[in-house]
């Protein structure tokens, strides 16, 4: 049995489809899954890949269709030739490749600088008190790193009951780590570091 999903990650998340009906709604809530599901990557030991165009929201390819080498494999859906013109828009945050490029340039740049992301890290999983939202612990060298990951179509809370002083990694502001309300598809990094 071939049970494959294939597809960019942009067009999996509805960015695709919300472009497609002009649902300024729907794109933003794509927007900020995509971005989610490339931090839980991130999130995670060992060396994240992205996929050649995810870092610019490029979508399905359905040209393939038309060639009789690849029509039958779908894994084309995702390999596409690059759309140079959506990568140039990555200078322009207003756009949805700005958008991602510059959170998942963010992303990057936050886990090669902090030492909580190394492979050494200890990593557990948070109890978030809600199902819809998924928690990831890691902690090394004096950084303690809290995941939280809403997994939900609608705002969830998640119940961390942490009472150490916390920082939004992507934002750089305080943030409570008692009660995290997020908005759907959202997610935060919330750091503590032990002096």
């Amino acid at each position: 049995m071939d049970a494959r999903l294939c597809g960019t990650t942009a067009s999996l998340c509805g960015i695709e489809a919300a472009r497609q009906r002009e649902d300024d709604a729907a794109l933003e809530k794509a927007v900020r899954l995509d971005e989610m599901l490339h931090a839980f990557m991130f999130t995670l030991s060992g060396v994240p890949v992205l996929y050649s165009g995810d870092e610019v929201g490029r979508e399905n390819d359905y040209s393939y269709h038309r060639d009789p080498f690849k029509r039958e494999d779908s894994r084309y859906l995702h390999r596409g030739d690059m759309d140079w013109t959506l990568a140039d828009q990555r200078k322009d945050e207003t756009t949805v490749a700005g958008r991602l490029f510059t959170a998942l340039q963010r992303m990057e740049g936050l886990r090669a600088q902090h030492p909580v992301f190394d492979d050494e890290a200890d990593t557990w999983l948070l109890d978030t008190g809600n199902d819809a939202v998924l928690g990831i612990g890691r902690y090394y060298r004096g950084q303690k790193l809290l995941a939280v990951f809403n997994f939900s179509r609608q705002k969830q809370t998640a119940w961390l009951k942490e009472t150490e002083a916390y920082v939004d990694l992507m934002t750089g502001e305080p943030r409570d780590a008692g009660a995290v309300l997020l908005k759907p598809g959202d997610f935060v990094w919330l750091m503590h570091e032990y002096k």
